[in-house]
């Protein structure tokens, strides 16, 4: 029997806006399909309807992926894919697998030998990246930074060491609460002629990008308090 495919889908960095982030062409596999891994199913449903669903929203599957699921059924939600049934991996928000929970049933479906398709779509890293100005020819990307005060500045540390010697762009991200302290931080543990791109909101009607060294940014105060924001640092 062949096997079925499974599609990466990614989803509006807002999910509040409008879908014209997201090509045509994706829509309309997204919308073919009545079979999803998703990590939200409140979100999933909006942005599957916004994409032009066929099924309604009583015949649709949606297996859950989010932070209260246990892993250990995520190989049970391919096994319509095994049987030769094509279902769509959606994103919580920018491209399914980038610091997104979807990595584990990827790998999981090559595995399974299942045919994995990545679809076209907007991602907040590399869009901070392409806008930082930065090295996009060697980048790291590390997700969020420790918490722990001490882990937390040997982390920025190091990663301003490969920044500064071997021209690395940084990128990183952190939850909104913790943008404003993570600036100060970095302005205290990072030399103070790297530079800094703050991308924030991006993909929202108030994006904000902007590129500047270490110095310049220290003892500055954001305008929103809880911005979503990715870093990059670099030369």
């Amino acid at each position: 029997m062949t096997k079925g495919r499974l599609y990466l889908i990614p989803s509006p960095l807002d999910p509040e806006l409008e879908t014209s982030q997201i090509p045509e062409s994706t829509k309309s596999i997204a919308a073919s399909l009545d079979e999803f891994i998703v990590e939200r199913d409140r979100t999933a449903r909006r942005v599957l309807r916004n994409y032009g669903l066929k099924a309604s929203q009583d015949e649709i599957i949606l297996h859950d992926i989010g932070k209260h699921s246990d892993p250990q059924n995520f190989s049970s939600y391919l096994n319509s894919c095994r049987d030769g049934k094509d279902i769509g991996l959606l994103s919580e928000a920018g491209c399914p697998g980038i610091a997104d929970p979807g990595a584990k049933i990827v790998a999981l479906a090559h595995d399974s030998g299942i045919k994995v398709i990545p679809l076209v779509g907007p991602s907040s890293i590399l869009l901070a990246l392409m806008a930082s100005g930065m090295n996009g020819q060697d980048f790291a990307f590390h997700g969020y930074l420790p918490i722990d005060k001490s882990e937390r500045k040997n982390f920025i540390q190091r990663i301003s060491q490969n920044a500064q010697r071997f021209g690395q762009s940084q990128v990183f991200i952190e939850t909104p609460f913790r943008v404003q302290q993570t600036l100060d931080d970095i302005c205290i543990h990072s030399p103070s002629d790297l530079k800094l791109c703050l991308a924030t909101n991006l993909g929202t009607t108030n994006e904000w990008v902007e590129s500047r060294k270490v110095k310049a940014w220290k003892a500055y105060n954001l305008k929103e308090k809880k911005p979503l924001c990715v870093f990059v640092l670099g030369r």
